[in-house]
């Protein structure tokens, strides 16, 4: 059983990967449904797409509500006949920038030690791009990357690459400064 976490907004690309199973044998076709939590159908509204990379099986899921489950049943049929069924759940959450920001961080996302400092970086930076007349969303990709910039120039203390995150967090904050779909404000140039 595989668990996977996705945003609303977000449409989330699965590789099931039967090489495994696959001993002599080729997958000759395959069949991907979707049930939410009381077991009613939901693929067409939750199925991307589908395809087939050899012993993988990529499932792009789109859409659902914060809060929803789902269970994405995945069966294969080899050229010998022998069939094979993975089971996905799948979460349907809001969106939090921690994990990124972690990860970026090279930090497990199990650890919990320096939550605490990285949320207060990212307030800050999220006040710095306020203060300054930008308008964003969490999920857009270059606010993202300006948020884990920052984290990367100012978390710990021990950091030789801080000036280099430093300049290129400073160079993101002008672009979006400078930039009519960000910035809204007086500070438009």
């Amino acid at each position: 059983m595989y668990y996977y976490k996705k945003t609303s907004e977000e449409i989330k690309t699965i590789a099931i990967d039967f090489s495994q199973f696959l001993v002599s044998s080729n997958i000759v076709s395959y069949l991907v449904t979707i049930t939410d939590q009381l077991g009613n159908d939901v693929t067409s509204s939750v199925l991307f797409s589908s395809s087939q990379n050899g012993s993988q099986i990529l499932v792009a899921l789109q859409g659902g509500t914060t809060g929803d489950i789902y269970i994405v049943t995945l069966i294969v049929r080899t050229d010998l006949n022998n069939v094979y069924e993975e089971d996905i759940t799948l979460l349907v959450a809001q969106y939090d920038i921690l994990g990124d920001a972690k990860s970026a961080l090279r930090i497990s996302v199990l650890d919990t030690s320096y939550d605490e400092e990285i949320y207060d970086l990212i307030n800050a930076c999220k006040i710095e791009l306020t203060d300054l007349g930008i308008t964003f969303t969490i999920t857009d990709p270059l606010i993202k990357r300006t948020l884990i910039t920052y984290c990367k120039a100012y978390f710990g203390y021990d950091n030789d690459n801080a000036q280099g995150f430093i300049n290129s967090y400073e160079k993101l904050k002008i672009y979006l400064m400078n930039s009519s779909t960000y910035n809204m404000g007086e500070n438009n140039c």
